[in-house]
């Protein structure tokens, strides 16, 4: 049914003969500028070539439409992938968010106590160093 359906975009008579074998010989590509308004261009605007041969007469050239050129199908993989991207980085955001929300007071504190601690004790070592060399000249009282 296929290639009686190809067949048919063809030329006259070529889809009557149901013995008739017709092969795609090309990639689905775009129509070009002066084959627009012929009837295998005019649904999609793209076209494949097919070669039939009927029994007992010379093989001949027609087109029908495509649905779908290389190009297209590489575009429609690239888009795909960039939602799948776009959907893994947001349920990433989403997951560490209620990860920290979630978190019990002790995970939250021991979080907070290594990532402030470094800043936190040279801040303090700096601070005590400051005062241990203006009070160099203060004693002690007990």
């Amino acid at each position: 049914a296929g290639a009686r359906r190809a067949a048919a975009d063809g030329p006259a008579g070529a889809g009557r003969n149901p013995k008739q074998h017709c092969a795609v010989s090309s990639l689905c590509e775009l129509c070009r500028a002066d084959e627009r308004g012929a009837k295998y261009c005019a649904r999609t605007g793209r076209r494949v070539e097919l070669t039939c041969r009927p029994p007992g007469e010379d093989a001949f050239r027609t087109y029908r439409s495509c649905d779908r050129t290389a190009r297209d199908d590489l575009f429609a993989a690239l888009r795909f992938e960039a939602c799948m991207v776009a959907i893994g980085g947001l349920a990433l955001v989403v997951v560490r968010r209620r990860k920290l929300r979630n978190a019990s007071l002790y995970e939250r504190r021991s979080r907070w106590g290594r990532t402030h601690s470094d800043s936190a004790s040279s801040s303090c070592a700096a601070s005590t160093t400051s005062m241990d060399s203006s009070s160099a000249g203060l004693v002690a009282v007990s």
